[in-house]
């Protein structure tokens, strides 16, 4: 009788320990699925994918954005150069009525009117005392 109950204490302990160990095993796996779906774990990757997308995104942006100004640079300049600004800095002048039309003929400007002249620096008032078209 003792070896029968010996017997099956030890048939017992070892089915018991059998299905402990598969249950720690299954534990494990499981463990190691919830890690994978862990939010924190998602939440971090996620992060370091944006911050990723976020340099490469700046990188991109700043190389079209040099791209753009040296494209603009020359337009820039020549623009510049057409300004009307530029050209009373080389001696040239605006002249309007009085209502503030650009005069561009002598007839624009008949005699007796006012004018008002802007030069590179500061601005003139002026009566035209002949108008003549040549």
């Amino acid at each position: 009788m003792q070896q029968r109950t010996d017997e099956l204490d030890y048939s017992s302990r070892t089915r018991i320990a059998r299905i402990l160990s598969l249950r720690r095993e299954r534990r494990r796996a499981l463990d190691a699925r919830l890690r994978e779906r862990d939010l924190s774990v998602r939440l971090a990757k996620a992060g370091e994918r944006w911050r990723a997308g976020s340099r490469a995104l700046g990188e991109a942006v700043a190389r079209r954005l040099g791209l753009a100004q040296r494209r603009l640079e020359p337009l820039a300049g020549r623009l510049e150069a057409l300004s009307p600004l530029k050209v009373l800095e080389r001696g040239y002048s605006i002249v309007q009525t009085e209502d503030g039309r650009v005069v561009k003929r002598a007839n624009d400007a008949p005699e007796g009117a006012s004018i008002r002249v802007r030069l590179h620096e500061g601005r003139l008032t002026a009566l035209v005392r002949e108008s003549r078209t040549d």
